[in-house]
């Protein structure tokens, strides 16, 4: 399959302040220092069976790098930039007339974020973004979208942070609203429920609880709503067309602590519903399928300064 966008909680992969706005931000708010994260994370999605005959895997390959600098404690400003590539494995797709719909997939983004913290204690956050997503051979004129976030996120206690977002992005011919729920609360001193994602245009932030076993460990369970489109190449079996894959991950992930900049996490799950839809290029479906349930291994090399 390809490309859930994994990442730990204290760091970003594709919006380095949506997943963080809870916790993040405020830390930025408060420090007059630039801070600055990069991510690099392989994923493989396992061969799985096709519901209508044949088989689908994919292996994908993301790295991001983003910053966050506070002018005040009130003004805070960030970025990132990312790069994902997905190597997908087709063998036999009977829904798509036995030849594969498309094979690897070049995805980028840009995003700027602003934050205002207000004196009532609001985190008031905007962030627009420019994507690419495209079979390579896809004409590149076709192959953008763009959008926005709008956040907003107040700290109730000193251990419990809930915000409301919406985002709104055009996506290859579809526009696409992506409702959010923020949440850090630190049930206890080793228990919190969390954003692990970040959120844009494949979907919402997600959640995931987490557990600090042991100094430097932690193991957590999670999941979100993941759906990804992309231009196809112009020589390929449908010229021009459309791809998207949607899925629900569900992932079990231990983290380690390397020191204060350095981190390291380990993900194993699975694709839950995940379905795969071919378009023209107009946008109308032409064929679409299910696969089965698939394994999913991945980890993260993180890295925050």
């Amino acid at each position: 399959m390809a490309s859930l966008m994994w990442s730990p909680r204290t760091l970003a992969v594709p919006l380095v302040f949506a997943a963080s706005v809870a916790g993040g931000i405020d830390a930025a708010a408060q420090t007059p220092a630039t801070t600055y994260s990069f991510t690099l994370t392989p994923i493989h999605e396992g061969t799985t069976n096709l519901d209508r005959g044949g088989e689908v895997g994919s292996t994908t390959l993301l790295a991001n790098a983003g910053f966050q600098h506070p002018f005040s404690r009130q003004w805070v400003i960030g970025g990132s930039l990312q790069y994902g590539r997905d190597d997908w494995r087709f063998t036999n797709p009977v829904a798509f007339g036995g030849q594969a719909p498309w094979d690897s997939v070049n995805r980028a983004a840009a995003t700027v974020s602003t934050t205002y913290v207000s004196a009532g204690g609001w985190r008031w956050t905007i962030a627009p973004q420019v994507e690419y997503a495209a079979e390579t051979g896809a004409k590149s004129s076709e192959s953008f979208g763009y959008g926005g976030l709008l956040m907003a996120a107040r700290s109730l206690s000193q251990d419990l942070t809930l915000g409301l977002g919406l985002g709104a992005f055009r996506r290859i011919e579809k526009t696409t609203y992506i409702p959010l729920l923020i949440v850090d609360w630190q049930i206890t001193p080793d228990l919190r429920l969390a954003n692990p994602f970040s959120a844009g245009p494949a979907g919402g932030a997600g959640l995931e609880l987490s557990y600090a076993f042991a100094p430097r460990w932690e193991v957590g369970i999670g999941g979100a709503y993941r759906s990804y489109r992309f231009r196809l190449s112009e020589d390929g079996s449908t010229p021009n067309g459309i791809g998207q894959y949607q899925l629900t991950p569900i992932f079990l992930r231990v983290g380690y602590s390397v020191d204060k900049t350095w981190q390291v996490n380990f993900y194993a799950g699975t694709a839950v519903g995940p379905k795969v839809v071919l378009e023209n290029a107009s946008a109308d479906e032409i064929a679409s399928d299910k696969p089965g349930s698939t394994p999913i291994v991945g980890a993260t090399i993180s890295a925050r300064f």
